[in-house]
């Protein structure tokens, strides 16, 4: 549902309340919300004052305020007059158990503003909640890498499938490997090894700790972790030439495995190798 006030242009989708705003010289004053807000200037730099704290968030960064922090919003450029404000209910948004909830200046990802924009404008498409949970899972991402105390390693939680002795797992590995971007059924793959689905499962999660399905999602991860690092392709790419069928899925399974979302590993990644 979209309403037009005198002021913006709002949309409630899944949950989510977006604002697109195209105001010359904004000036809000102090405020909260009962939501968490996210707010990503699209041409210019605003200004926030948050409690005694003077925050410019630049073109190109974000701000998240936790529910119930109370600001104000000034626009110091008479151009800066887009951008983009999301409210999120304190149900969607989860972070790790050690990571604070705080008043953050992030990157503004190009990920962020597609999904935001397809919200904004496909309120009834059949996708909106699996965008919406995507654009949730992505924020709490970032909000993750952002503050948490511990430093990712992603060495540490990608440990490599080599190593292998039983010739069957050698070759499920090998098939998987060769396939991954592939629909593979578990009783297909056991066919192949001459196994049933059960001795298969119990092979893998003797050798590997792991069973057919988990074993493939790791393999697809490691070759997107390899095209982040080494090619320019977009994340949606990224997605569907490492096997993944869906965007929001890859990112919900590439956070669960390396604890950031794809565009923080590549960040990391290059960082790392100059």
């Amino acid at each position: 549902m979209k309403t037009k006030r005198s002021y913006d242009t709002v949309a409630q989708v899944s949950g989510l309340t977006i604002i697109y705003q195209n105001i010359p010289g904004i000036l809000v004053s102090e405020h909260d919300h009962t939501e968490h807000e996210l707010i990503i200037p699209l041409n210019g730099p605003l200004d926030l004052l948050v409690g005694d704290t003077s925050i410019r968030v630049p073109r190109g960064q974000k701000i998240f305020l936790p529910a119930g922090t109370k600001h104000s919003v000034t626009s110091p450029d008479a151009d800066s007059d887009e951008r983009l404000v999301v409210l999120v209910p304190l149900q969607l948004l989860s972070t790790k158990p050690n990571v604070p909830l705080r008043t953050t200046v992030l990157p503004s990802q190009n990920l962020v503003i597609e999904m935001l924009f397809f919200l904004f404008s496909e309120t009834r498409n059949p996708a909106s909640d699996s965008v919406s949970k995507a654009l949730c899972a992505v924020i709490g991402a970032s909000l993750c890498a952002a503050n948490d105390p511990q430093d990712p390693s992603i060495a540490a939680k990608l440990s490599p499938l080599s190593e292998v002795q039983d010739p069957r797992i050698r070759k499920v590995m090998s098939i998987l490997s060769s396939e991954f971007s592939a629909e593979i059924k578990v009783e297909d793959l056991a066919k192949q090894v001459g196994v049933s689905q059960r001795t298969l499962n119990r092979l893998l999660e003797k050798e590997l700790g792991m069973g057919p399905v988990k074993l493939l999602s790791k393999i697809r991860i490691e070759e997107a972790c390899r095209l982040l690092r080494e090619t320019e392709f977009k994340v949606i790419d990224v997605a569907y030439e490492s096997g993944f069928g869906s965007l929001s899925r890859f990112i919900e399974v590439f956070r669960q495995t390396t604890g950031m979302l794809p565009m923080e590993y590549r960040r990391v990644s290059k960082r790392d190798s100059v």
